[in-house]
């Protein structure tokens, strides 16, 4: 399939891939190994970058309720 460049990004079982997450598999699975997407390239790519934005904005949001938690427990713990 993939020697073939017969990979369809449009089936239905890939209806919930964003479009950045199928470009992104596209250019890694490009037959042509002169324009195929380096390693480095592909970590450049626009769905990794948004991921990691991602992953960062839930980290913040994990250590906000972590702190909210431990000054709750601080609080009913002095009174």
């Amino acid at each position: 399939m993939i020697k073939t460049g017969g990979l369809d990004l449009q089936s239905e079982e890939l209806e919930d891939i964003s479009p950045q997450c199928k470009d992104l598999i596209s250019k890694l699975l490009d037959k042509n190994p002169q324009t195929r997407l380096s390693v480095q390239d592909s970590f450049d790519h626009a769905w990794f970058k948004s991921m990691k934005s991602a992953s960062a904005k839930k980290i913040n949001s994990t250590l906000q309720i972590k702190r909210e938690a431990d000054a709750t427990i601080t609080k009913n713990i002095k009174n």
